[in-house]
């Protein structure tokens, strides 16, 4: 009987704190999150599944169940949190339209598309009206400052961060010792990766362990000189770097291996997702690694990343396309300590709350902001391996050494 007399009283407590915010809420006007979002168009691959995640912080936030802010009390800053959503059709010339339409419907804070090039336009419209900007997962450093969005944000992975772990599991941990870069510049996160792989790599390995750089775009038919230019070196290298996105990085790898190069390839974050897998023959697929967020189809280590999969499944009916959920999860949890202790949604208090993160431990993982840098730098990635039906977790692995950063990240 005690067990439930406990369980009454929880309930009718939860009730009574449900039923005065919302009497609060009807007198507060609520605090409006802009989603400028591809819900269509090849971005939608990566922003579907992190706005996903974001719109569950949302319902935390007024469910008062957002861990991050240390207290069951519903809202925040005593407001309910609304959004409004709009498809930019992953069409930069749209997107600023599409964001003045959201900051017009009320917007406080603007969620940007999973990528700079795409991103940034919405973001600078934000700018204009002294409104914070989130980007989903943009991996490049250029959200921020550095690409003349000072109060532009990431809650993506810093990509120079992500390919030196990457270099250093290479060589450490794979023990391979040369390497050949096919990379895909036509979005800019890409080339990011690709510079930070070389430039670390070659610390570990020696400047002669990039045996070549080469490129293609990703609407390219074919690959074929790219793939003579590898067989004809004097020696094979150890391992493929392939820095793209699907399709043309799916068509990348399956043209390699056609071609009979059977030695491992390692791709970037911009190919994390399942989309593309089963274009690959289950031969191929032997030995091809991707860095991502995590597992995301239930086999994490990490059981907050399995419980928020659980979670997308229970909603969606199926597990998230790509492990870039958690950054969807983990931008609102970054902007809702800001704007906690800031205690307003005005830009430029905002940016100043975020740029005190240090280590902020987000369900994405680590993340540290400054002055210049607002993509995280310190974050561990995981690599999945291809199997015939799916992909298995391999490692996490944290970098060392970011050349690029090595003033934020600290060197163990």
């Amino acid at each position: 009987m005690k067990k439930l007399h406990s369980r009454w009283g929880f309930c009718v407590a939860t009730s009574v704190l449900a039923l005065s915010a919302s009497l609060a809420w009807a007198e507060e006007d609520p605090i409006i999150i802009g989603a400028v979002v591809a819900e269509s168009g090849f971005m939608s691959q990566y922003d579907i599944p992190a706005w996903t995640a974001a719109k569950f912080a949302i319902d935390d936030i007024n469910n008062g169940t957002l861990a991050v802010l240390g207290s069951s009390e519903p809202g925040l800053l005593g407001r309910k949190v609304e959004f409004v959503v709009r498809d930019y059709r992953t069409d930069r010339d749209v997107a600023p339209t599409v964001a003045q339409e959201v900051i017009e419907a009320g917007a406080d804070i603007l969620i940007a598309s999973c990528d700079f090039d795409f991103g940034s336009p919405a973001a600078l419209i934000a700018q204009d009206d002294n409104i914070v900007s989130m980007s989903l997962c943009a991996g490049s450093p250029r959200f921020g400052p550095e690409g003349g969005l000072d109060l532009g944000f990431s809650a993506g992975s810093v990509a120079e961060a992500t390919s030196a772990a990457a270099a250093e599991w290479a060589y450490d941990k794979m023990g391979w010792k040369t390497a050949y870069v096919l990379n895909d510049p036509v979005i800019q996160v890409d080339t990011d990766w690709a510079n930070g792989f070389v430039e670390r790599f070659g610390e570990l390995a020696g400047a002669e362990a990039i045996l070549g750089e080469d490129g293609f775009k990703n609407d390219d038919a074919n690959i074929n000189a790219q793939i003579s230019r590898i067989k004809d070196l004097p020696a094979q290298p150890d391992v493929l770097i392939v820095t793209s996105f699907p399709p043309g990085g799916a068509s990348a790898v399956r043209q390699l291996r056609s071609a009979g190069l059977t030695q491992p390839i390692l791709l970037n974050d911009a190919m994390d997702g399942s989309s593309w897998w089963d274009t690959v023959p289950e031969s191929g697929r032997a030995g091809v690694f991707v860095t991502v967020r995590g597992h995301y189809q239930g086999a994490d280590t990490d059981e907050r990343i399995n419980a928020l999969s659980a979670r997308y499944k229970a909603s969606v009916g199926e597990y998230p396309p790509s492990s870039l959920f958690v950054d969807g999860y983990g931008a609102i949890e970054m902007l809702a300590v800001a704007i906690q202790a800031a205690g307003t949604t005005d830009g430029a208090a905002v940016t100043a709350e975020l740029e005190k993160l240090r280590g902020f431990d987000r369900i994405a993982g680590p993340a540290t902001f400054t002055a210049e840098l607002h993509d995280a730098p310190d974050r561990a990635i995981a690599i999945l391996e291809l199997t015939a039906d799916g992909a298995k977790l391999v490692d996490r692995v944290k970098a060392r050494r970011v050349p690029k950063y090595s003033d934020i990240v600290d060197e163990n």
